[in-house]
Order: C-alpha cells, then sequence, then structure tokens
C-alpha cells in the first residue's frame, strides 16, 4: 500500500471513531435530560396544577378560619360583663321589703363585760327596706330602721340584776347599696345613735333573710333579720 492510502485510512479511520464518541456523548446528554424534561413535563402538567391550587386554598382556608377564631376569641375578651338582670327565680328584687313579724324584722343580742358590772342586752325592732333598681350585680334603694328597742339587764357582784326599761330608736330613710352574689345579699346602714349594722342575707322567693352584726361604742350586737315582700 503506498504512503497515500496510508494516510487515507487513518483519516477515514479517525473520522469513524470521532463521530462515534460524539454519537454516543450526544445519546447519554440525551438520556440526562429525559428525566429532567420528564420533571418539567410533571411540574407543568394540569394535574400538578389542580394539585398545587387545591393546596393553596387549603391554606388560604386555614388562614380565613384563624382569622376568624380571633376574631371570636377577641370578641369574647372584649366584650362587657352581662349586667345582672332585675329578676331572679322569676321574682324581681325591686320592691318594698318590710319586716316578717312586726317588731321582730330584727332580733339580737349582745353583752359587755366591764370590771364591775356585766351587761346583757336584747334587742327588737322593724325594718323597712324599698329596692329602686338592680344592675351590675348591686340593688339600690333605701333604708330605714324604727322601734329598734334594747332591754339591758346589769349584773353587779353582790347585787341582784337590774333591769333597765328599754331605749327605743328610730331613723329617717338612707341610701343603700346591696351587692349581689347568686342568691346572696350584702349590705350596710346605721342607726340613729352612730352604730354600724352590716347585714349578709339570702333572697328566696318573697323573703331576705340572714344575719346581722352592730358595732357600737359600747359593745357589739349579733342578731337575725327577717324580711317579707310587701303584695300589692
Amino acid at each position: 500500500m503506498s504512503k497515500k492510502s496510508l494516510i487515507a485510512v487513518i483519516i477515514i479511520v479517525v473520522i469513524v471513531a470521532a463521530g462515534g464518541w460524539w454519537y454516543m456523548a450526544s445519546a447519554k446528554h440525551q438520556t440526562n435530560a429525559a428525566p429532567e424534561q420528564k420533571t418539567a413535563a410533571v411540574n407543568n402538567s394540569p394535574a400538578t396544577a389542580a394539585v398545587n391550587q387545591q393546596n393553596t386554598t387549603a391554606d388560604q382556608t386555614s388562614a380565613a378560619s384563624a382569622q376568624q377564631n380571633t376574631a371570636v376569641n377577641n370578641n369574647q375578651n372584649n366584650a362587657p360583663a352581662p349586667a345582672v338582670a332585675n329578676s331572679t327565680a322569676g321574682n324581681s328584687l325591686i320592691g318594698t321589703w318590710v319586716s316578717s313579724a312586726k317588731g321582730k324584722g330584727m332580733q339580737g343580742s349582745g353583752k359587755i363585760v366591764m370590771p364591775k358590772f356585766t351587761a346583757q342586752f336584747t334587742m327588737n325592732g322593724d325594718v323597712n327596706l324599698v329596692i329602686k333598681n338592680v344592675a351590675n350585680n348591686i340593688a339600690s334603694g333605701i333604708i330605714s330602721y324604727s322601734n329598734l328597742c334594747t332591754v339591758s339587764t346589769i349584773t353587779m357582784p353582790g347585787k341582784p340584776d337590774t333591769v333597765k326599761s328599754p331605749t327605743c330608736v328610730s331613723n329617717e330613710s338612707k341610701a343603700v347599696e346591696l351587692q349581689i352574689s347568686g342568691n346572696t345579699l350584702t349590705f350596710a346602714g346605721q342607726t340613729s345613735t352612730g352604730a354600724n349594722i352590716s347585714f349578709t342575707g339570702n333572697y328566696s322567693g318573697d323573703t331576705i333573710s340572714g344575719k346581722f352584726t352592730i358595732t357600737g361604742s359600747s359593745g357589739d350586737m349579733n342578731g337575725t333579720f327577717s324580711l317579707d315582700r310587701v303584695k300589692n
């Protein structure tokens, strides 16, 4: 074979080898690109778009629900406390309340121990309570006491007991506020002599009853009270 023929053969072999390498490289590139193209096709498919839209809608719905719950909680936290109605168990507190038994709306007793004598006393009297308004756990009106009569018995060592004549007092009507907690009422007043009176009672139907304490300069007195509604 001549030298020229040999060179021609070598060139042909090189060209063939280069073409084979290029073909293999191109095939490999297409093979690697296929998954990416498949992934892009899946991502751009209508089904994928629908799923993404559905997820977005779900997120928006969850956000709206959370916002609604926050608004409800804020409304509940900022809502004013409900006012107590002017009635309980179908019976309004508004009205006039007087001693359940005449002269015995208040009944109490007390004792004072001094170095040279002991004084025991009892008290009976009437209460007149007029409730004009009930709102926000407070009942307001006026209260008065009449014929609060106290009988004292003085005991001294070596001497017979001495029973003092009844001392009776009354006072004009004064403003009063009653605190309401469930069926419990607490309120305070003052006698004409300046003694403080505190009441704690319960109301049921047409009766208010409970206990009282009178705090005076000469001692305390504890007792009970009972009032009934005046019916028209």
